[in-house]
């Protein structure tokens, strides 16, 4: 699994270094992998980010139970915590779309049960509203920024108004006008944040992406999310590192295999063939 300490990296280093053939591969079974690839395709750096729930006075989430099942609960958890106490007569507000009700959508301000299929028809619908209606609305001078103007952004999102989302997917008419209004009202202190189980399909890296313009637009970026300062150094596991690995493994190409706080053989899939791959090491 992810190893955090500098101590530990650093006798892997030297292990690698005495037997130059060899390779160190990070595998977790509930792995971030998306959220690190979304972040090297949006921003170039695959880091995990360190998402600031103490600093978001309104937060949005798609699909993701930051309070139960996040990369790092107690983090998230604390700073939520700290955003629901009441100071001058006002505290966060949460609005969650998810398929099913979790315990960050019980504590949601606002919830909305959304397949998970639809998740990033929600996120697109925002980015239509906050994009290409509330940042034209409020600052005329940005018509001819790079994103407003940007002809692919603009197709993308031209058929994902909100008031057709909400009446493909069963919303009710307004509620993300409104969810995006209420973004737009805190920039730079709000939080966009995606992910969670139920969002592992086939589109789970294009709503991280998703996730990621909605947070550049809204100015979140340095401020609730930090992807350079002091980024997480948790969830770093690849499955697509540990599939090459079987696949070698398979091949006869791997000659010793030494695993160390992680066990594939029981946190993969049957169908991914590591137990049928190791009788060849």
């Amino acid at each position: 699994g992810t190893i955090h300490g500098p101590a530990r990296q650093r006798l892997i280093r030297e292990f690698l270094s005495t037997f130059p053939n060899s390779e160190h591969i990070t595998f977790d079974a509930l792995s971030e992998e998306e959220i690190l690839e979304a972040q090297e395709l949006s921003y170039g750096s695959k880091v995990l980010p360190r998402y600031r729930f103490d600093k978001a006075e309104v937060a949005v989430l798609l699909g993701a139970d930051p309070l139960a099942s996040g990369h790092s609960k107690t983090e998230f958890s604390y700073g939520f915590a700290q955003q629901r106490k009441i100071r001058n007569n006002q505290m966060s507000k949460v609005i969650s779309f998810e398929p099913a009700l979790s315990v960050t959508g019980q504590n949601a301000d606002l919830h909305y049960l959304v397949k998970p299929q639809d998740l990033i028809k929600v996120a697109l619908a925002l980015a239509h509203q906050l994009i290409l209606i509330e940042n034209r609305l409020h600052h005329p001078e940005r018509e001819k920024s790079d994103l407003v103007a940007d002809s692919s952004v603009q197709r993308v999102l031209r058929d994902f108004s909100p008031k057709k989302v909400e009446s493909e997917i069963g919303l009710p008419q307004g509620s993300l006008k409104s969810v995006a209004k209420d973004l737009w009202s805190a920039r730079g202190k709000s939080l966009v944040y995606a992910g969670g189980l139920t969002t592992r399909d086939s589109s789970a890296l294009s709503l991280h992406i998703i996730a990621n313009l909605l947070n550049s637009v809204l100015e979140n970026e340095g401020n609730t999310i930090d992807g350079t300062q002091s980024v997480s150094q948790q969830s770093q596991g690849s499955y697509a590192e540990m599939l090459r690995l079987i696949s070698e493994m398979k091949a006869g190409k791997v000659e010793a295999l030494l695993t160390y706080g992680t066990n594939p053989a029981y946190s993969l899939p049957q169908s991914a063939g590591f137990e049928e791959a190791l009788k060849k090491v």
